[in-house]
């Protein structure tokens, strides 16, 4: 295995268990150069990344780390730099979110494979959409158009070395060769079992505690907070706040 392959394998999350160790700045400055580097359409980097080192601010946003990255979708400038050329400012299509939201991703991974290459743990998180998204506009002084954050990358060294669980699917669940072969009742079966088995280390002792014996039965009601079949109860979700959030900044004006 080369030396990219290992930074790779060696990937794993931090959840709230930093130490008081900070990220330099020298070296936070290399992952942000290694991150702009990404691939992106037409070289337009339709993102922007906010560096928060405050940690009362990192916390209001929803983790706390030596160092969070919170990389917004952004078409705030790319559009301010159009109407500055003599251009109408245009309307954002679904085209243009997903592109932008792509490119933006991409540009959070590599940062994160920089960091995890300079020995620096990291969580990837979108707790920049739970609660009141408009706390992240008004932390980060974000533009109420045409921006909204997608993603934070909280970045540090953990107060123990962390578990690296396998924790993913690596077959034809995932891995379609040729064409995508669709799951029957024998498939879907098996798959539910993989994510209870030892090596996936993702049905951890908390879930049991919670009376669940599977992972996707936690996963599915108490994370997704899906409802069961045979309910009719109708709750407002994260995922209402941040459709709504997208079409406060422009993002879904047709809806």
């Amino acid at each position: 295995m080369n030396e990219t392959l290992e930074v790779i394998n060696s990937l794993c999350s931090v959840h709230g268990n930093f130490s008081g160790k900070e990220v330099s700045d020298e070296d936070l400055e290399s992952i942000l150069k290694a991150s702009v580097r990404t691939a992106n359409s037409s070289a337009r980097q339709p993102y922007s990344i906010v560096v928060v080192r405050d940690k009362e601010t990192q916390k209001s946003l929803g983790y706390s780390g030596s160092v969070m990255l919170v990389y917004n979708i952004d078409l705030y400038r790319q559009y301010s730099l159009a109407e500055y050329l003599g251009f109408k400012r245009p309307r954002i299509s679904y085209y243009e979110l997903l592109t932008a939201a792509t490119d933006t991703a991409m540009a959070m991974q590599t940062a994160c494979l920089a960091a995890t290459s300079l020995g620096i743990d990291s969580l990837v998180t979108n707790c920049v959409h739970r609660g009141d998204i408009s706390r992240v506009y008004r932390l980060l002084n974000l533009p109420e158009r045409e921006c909204f954050p997608l993603i934070a990358l909280v970045l540090g060294y953990p107060v123990s070395e962390p578990e690296r669980r396998k924790g993913r699917l690596c077959d034809q669940s995932i891995i379609h060769r040729g064409t995508y072969k669709i799951p029957d009742e024998e498939e879907l079966k098996r798959i539910s079992a993989l994510y209870d088995e030892p090596d996936m280390s993702l049905l951890q002792p908390r879930y049991r505690t919670k009376g669940y014996s599977r992972y996707l039965g936690w996963f599915f009601k108490e994370w997704c907070r899906y409802e069961e079949k045979g309910t009719s109860t109708l709750r407002k979700t994260d995922s209402d706040t941040v459709m709504e959030a997208l079409m406060k900044a422009g993002f879904c004006p047709e809806i």
